[in-house]
């Protein structure tokens, strides 16, 4: 990354580049967005509040518990690739959920298993993409540059309800 020409010019922010890990991070958040309805679709097939706890709860557990071996991995292996395997977990899951339908009972464990490994995936997609965005942001506008990528995940989580 090179300084400005004039102290006073501002580097460009809105590059190729970040708006394309703007819209990666606006997916990562509509998915996770569209699970706020999933306590719906575990009572229609029969669920109760324990069944519900214990696949709502899974997720975030599972993605904290990756975060440090998540970390390791951007470095070792690159951003990009650890935020597209991020991604593909996260929407390979989303899209394996729908093929498990019927009574909780038949399909509580292949559910768990799936928020597992949307947790893994959120996880990886997390740590590659904020640190993708530290990379890609002029030093000069980091502040302005990751506010705007946080707001993106906000705007995701709301557009997935």
């Amino acid at each position: 990354m090179t300084e400005p020409a004039l102290g006073n010019e501002k580097q460009r922010l809105m590059a190729p580049r970040f708006l394309w890990l703007l819209a990666a991070n606006l997916g990562m958040w509509i998915a996770i967005g569209s699970f706020y309805l999933f306590p719906l679709f575990v009572v229609g097939m029969g669920g109760t509040k324990v069944d519900i706890g214990i696949l709502m709860g899974v997720m975030p557990l599972v993605s904290v518990l990756v975060r440090p071996w998540a970390s390791e991995m951007v470095d070792r292996a690159g951003r990009r690739p650890v935020l597209a395997a991020g991604c593909a977990l996260m929407g390979g899951a989303v899209l394996a959920c729908l093929f498990f339908q019927g009574p909780i009972a038949s399909v509580f464990y292949p559910h768990l298993l799936l928020r597992i490994v949307f947790g893994v995936g959120f996880s990886l997609g997390m740590v590659a993409s904020f640190t993708l965005a530290a990379d890609l942001t002029p030093h000069t506008r980091l502040n302005e540059g990751l506010g705007i990528f946080g707001t993106m995940g906000l705007l995701g989580a709301a557009l997935g309800r």
